[in-house]
């Protein structure tokens, strides 16, 4: 099982980052356009307090394909996309 955490200063209030992180169509502002992110069920407008983290676990298998599949590309792809969410909060909170 594989594990990424990844976490981010970000330049901002607490209601300016409750206001963006509370309304789930923003995850579409941070998340790379070749992942064809699509939300596919009824969303509320906006989420209440809770607890949130991401933490991603994601297991390719323990065969020799899977290792394969880890070291050529599956790692690679999930190290990439949490950069990209990285790069696009850093931009969208900038101005």
């Amino acid at each position: 099982m594989h594990k990424l955490k990844q976490e981010q200063f970000l330049p901002i209030s607490l209601d300016q980052a409750w206001d963006f992180f509370a309304t789930p169509r923003n995850l579409n502002e941070v998340t790379p356009d070749d992942m064809v992110f699509e939300i596919t069920s009824e969303l509320p407008d906006k989420m209440y307090e809770g607890l949130m983290t991401d933490l991603l676990h994601y297991d390719i298998g323990k065969s020799f394909i899977g290792w394969i599949a880890g070291k050529v590309f599956v790692h690679n792809k999930v190290k990439d996309i949490f950069a990209y969410r990285h790069k696009s909060l850093e931009t969208y909170f900038s101005s």
